[in-house]
């Protein structure tokens, strides 16, 4: 069976856990889509799988994508720095770095990591992302209000922070 049809089904099967073969993150509502893609990033092409899911009563989506390197090359955590740049590749958005203390997984593991914020013109919606990398692998926990929904009654100040830092809770890897 191929690798994205066993973290599909793994997905699926058990609600909300997403499984790969380093790592395991329980997301706060079942995966709603998921895809499989080649792209670029600051370490060199990568495998992306991509996992998302929405509150849409909240307002709020979430997404978290594993990126594979090839290979045995090492994901310098210097590189994490140019993150913002490939996240921003062919999108209308602005991005700023967010200096916060670094969050640590279930495990109390701090991982290297960067976080930025900002906004994106054609949803007009905001948006959090932390990237970091663990094991083998870069990971991205990316949460962002749904379109139109930035001034929704139910969306609070600091939502989207609590969100990225409850996703993260809930994130572990290499045991």
């Amino acid at each position: 069976m191929p690798y994205l049809a066993l973290l599909v089904l793994a997905a699926l099967s058990t609600g909300y856990e997403v499984t790969t073969p380093e790592a395991r993150l329980v997301m706060p509502y079942a995966v709603t889509q998921t895809s499989e893609m080649k792209t670029r990033t600051p370490w060199g092409r990568a495998h992306a799988s991509d996992y998302s899911t929405s509150d849409a009563n909240g307002g709020l989506f979430y997404s978290f994508t594993v990126f594979r390197v090839p290979g045995n090359k090492k994901l310098e955590a210097t590189l994490l720095a140019k993150t913002p740049e490939y996240f921003l590749a062919n999108k209308k958005c602005v991005a700023n770095i967010v200096d916060q203390k670094p969050l640590a997984d279930t495990g109390g593991t701090l991982w290297p990591q960067i976080s930025f914020k900002g906004h994106c013109a054609a949803s007009s919606s905001d948006y959090r992302v932390l990237v970091l990398i663990a094991g083998s692998s870069v990971y991205q926990f990316h949460v962002g209000y749904l379109p139109r929904q930035n001034n929704s009654p139910e969306v609070r100040d600091g939502s989207l922070e609590e969100a990225l830092i409850n996703m993260i809770g809930r994130f572990s890897c290499c045991d």
